[in-house]
């Protein structure tokens, strides 16, 4: 549903700098399971290669406004590997590059882009990332930075934003759909509420800071609710 929404909004304009069409179609083949192992693949490890060598790059510089600009310059080069993979509708066994990507793109302000990516994380087993230094799963990772980049004030469409909330909200049962630790997801929900605020939905901001709470009491939202809840 949330890739569903995604594609409604808007369609992505092909791009020149993308890489070959044979490049994706080798990553279409290989998720499909109708190619060799990635580690065979000459394709798949030039792209390890590559992103090796843009991941020294990044970690010579210190600004991290300076290096969200740089991972935009980067991605371009990767579009044809990420359209094979989402063509394919499902991640390489044992990739570790498309989750890397999507972080990038998520750090970069390509919403769109980074919520048609996490369609196929949320649906696959968890996989470890590094991020920052410090290992989490795939999904806690996206959820974690896509709550960063609200708080730095990154735009976002109100709708691909609630399908998130809606997403990080599902239960199966009783346990949610999606597992992350409660500080994680309350930490999402407070941002999410932060930038309904700043949009003016009042309602969706309390409710959103009062599921925050819910998860941690300590995240910092009680005077924030409490001055939405004077009375006008």
């Amino acid at each position: 549903a949330l890739l569903q929404k995604v594609k409604q909004m808007s369609s992505r304009q092909s791009n020149p700098a993308r890489q070959s069409r044979l490049a994706a179609m080798a990553f279409y083949a290989q998720a499909s399971g109708q190619a060799p192992a990635l580690e065979q693949d000459n394709t798949y490890i030039k792209l390890k290669q590559q992103l090796m060598h843009h991941r020294v790059q990044l970690h010579a510089v210190q600004s991290i406004t300076d290096k969200a600009k740089l991972k935009a310059e980067f991605l371009p080069e990767y579009d044809g590997y990420i359209d094979g993979v989402l063509a394919a509708g499902a991640i390489p066994v044992g990739d570790d590059v498309y989750t890397t990507l999507l972080v990038w793109t998520i750090d970069a302000g390509d919403w769109n882009r980074a919520v048609e990516m996490a369609a196929l994380v949320f649906n696959a087993a968890d996989t470890m990332l590094s991020v920052g230094g410090f290992e989490r799963t795939a999904k806690v990772a996206v959820f974690e930075e896509i709550a960063d980049q609200l708080t730095k004030g990154a735009a976002i469409d109100v709708d691909v934003l609630q399908s998130l909330v809606e997403l990080a909200q599902q239960k199966n049962g009783e346990l949610h759909a999606l597992d992350m630790p409660d500080k994680v997801r309350a930490k999402f929900f407070k941002a999410a509420g932060e930038y309904f605020e700043t949009q003016g939905d009042r309602t969706a901001a309390i409710g959103l800071y009062e599921t925050a709470l819910q998860y941690d009491d300590k995240i910092g939202v009680k005077q924030k609710l409490a001055a939405l809840n004077k009375p006008d």
